[in-house]
């Protein structure tokens, strides 16, 4: 599965559903097992995102784009 995220640079953290952080392959890039996953997106200067998605047989990709704080 792959992280579209805008700003390029932002931080990503996967975790599974039992709270393991999950390592990526390469910036944004996870091969994850069929399940339940939370994310979170942030950066400085940015208003940080989280939600949980679930990984099935499709792949998939999840756009996050930050809004910066006012």
């Amino acid at each position: 599965m792959v992280f579209d995220v805008i700003p390029e640079d932002a931080d990503i953290v996967v975790k599974d559903v039992n709270d393991n952080l999950v390592q990526p392959e390469e910036q944004g890039v996870y091969v994850l097992n069929s399940g339940l996953y939370t994310y979170v997106v942030s950066k400085e200067g940015f208003i940080t995102k989280e939600d949980t998605f679930i990984v099935g047989e499709e792949p998939i990709t999840i756009t996050v784009v930050l809004e910066e704080e006012i």
